[in-house]
């Protein structure tokens, strides 16, 4: 089965190549990598930031109790991680200072 390239990301429309320096890329993504270059795609560099985790969120979300039944409800549900991102994402958006 295949999958996404965790190296590196392509813009097609701008025809770049994003390279990400702190991540280990794979032989076959060696290889993607230097087919994409070799086809005209300009090289940038970047570093991958890594994504907060569920309990990074509930830990964030302990001060405010009502965003935090809400954020435990959404996470319950059939689409529960994505639910709960979104909940987490408007609180977040909501206290932004």
């Amino acid at each position: 089965m295949a999958h996404k390239a965790q190296s590196f990301i392509l813009n097609e429309k701008k025809k770049t190549i994003t390279i990400y320096t702190n991540v280990e890329a794979s032989p076959a993504e060696v290889e993607l990598k230097n087919y994409y270059l070799s086809n005209g795609y300009t090289p940038l560099m970047g570093e991958k930031k890594p994504g907060i985790t569920v309990k990074e969120m509930r830990k964030e979300l302990k001060a405010d109790a009502e965003a935090a039944a809400a954020f435990e409800a959404a996470y319950k549900e059939k689409n529960g991680f994505f639910d709960a991102c979104k909940v987490y994402t408007n609180w977040k958006k909501a206290n932004k200072k």
